[in-house]
């Protein structure tokens, strides 16, 4: 598998005296196998996954910092030692990282099953056309899941959550924000549970399903007849 590897880090840095931050990329890519994991730790910024036609993991990302100060203090952390891991240190002066975030973005076989395991504290998530089983958490920002096929779970603290033709969706919990699920097929069982969150289920097909709010609205598209 380690043969297979491709690792690069660049580090960009700004010119001329205006310039105002600095940059530092890098990449990997492994080839794929069939139940293997694809983990994602960020703090700030975005994880997108995509489903493509290659037969690689392919990953990408890139950290902006305010200075070349700020981008010392941080540093994205690769481990392929079980599929393909990645997350962000912060060493113990983070908190000189007021203006830092890191923007993943991954290529990954859509028709090759990967378990998907991707947490973002501030930003955003999104993942499509892929299939397997998929965890899905955040805290703050947006999660979207589209074309996704395989059971997939999503926890949220404040935000939107939107899942559109994820016919494994199993569960979306979330504590304060909106959750938006346009589902023209089911084939799980669907958890949905709200602490002070807006619902918008469209069911295009019959499902069985339960939904809870402590305060929030609940909206069953009006055309459908689902079992809730």
């Amino acid at each position: 598998m380690r043969m297979g590897i491709w690792f690069f880090v660049a580090l960009l840095l700004p010119f001329g005296a205006a310039a105002e931050e600095a940059v530092q990329t890098g990449s990997v890519e492994l080839p794929a196998a069939d139940g293997m994991r694809v983990s994602v730790e960020n703090i700030s910024g975005s994880i997108l996954v995509e489903g493509s036609d290659s037969g690689l993991v392919q990953a990408a990302w890139t950290v902006t910092c305010g200075s070349e100060e700020e981008l010392e203090a941080l540093e994205v952390i690769v481990s392929t030692d079980s599929g393909l891991g990645l997350s962000v240190d912060y060493s113990d002066d983070w908190d000189r990282c007021v203006d830092c975030s890191v923007d993943f973005i991954l290529s990954v076989p859509r028709s090759v099953s990967l378990n998907y395991d991707l947490a973002q504290v501030n930003g955003s998530i999104e993942l499509s056309e892929a299939m397997g089983t998929a965890e899905l958490n955040l805290v703050n920002g947006e999660a979207a899941l589209s074309g996704f096929h395989g059971a997939a779970g999503i926890e949220a603290v404040n935000g939107e959550v939107r899942v559109e033709g994820s016919p494994g969706l199993q569960r979306v919990d979330m504590v304060n924000g909106t959750i938006v699920l346009i589902l023209d097929e089911q084939v799980e069982d669907l958890s949905v549970g709200t602490v002070n969150a807006g619902v918008t289920i469209e069911l295009g097909t019959e499902a069985a399903g339960n939904a809870e709010t402590m305060s929030g609205e609940l909206i069953i598209d009006p055309e459908h007849d689902p079992e809730i």
